[in-house]
């Protein structure tokens, strides 16, 4: 599962009673917004560090307002 589907995941977990029509668990929407929105940012790092060793792993771009 990559990123994208983790963040969609997320989001749908928490708030699909609320798409439903049900009562809301609003706190649990809220984070699960900003789960989504941290993972939808997640991109694959491939490179080397400052001394030339190979680094690899996910990276959250930063928000820019």
């Amino acid at each position: 599962m990559d990123p994208q589907q983790m963040a969609d995941w997320a989001y749908s977990y928490a708030c699909d009673a609320c798409h439903r029509g049900e009562d809301c668990n609003i706190d649990a929407c809220l984070n699960a917004g900003e789960v989504s929105d941290f993972l939808k940012r997640m991109e694959r790092f491939e490179g080397t560090d400052r001394e030339g060793n190979a680094v690899h792993g996910w990276i959250a771009r930063d928000i820019i307002l």
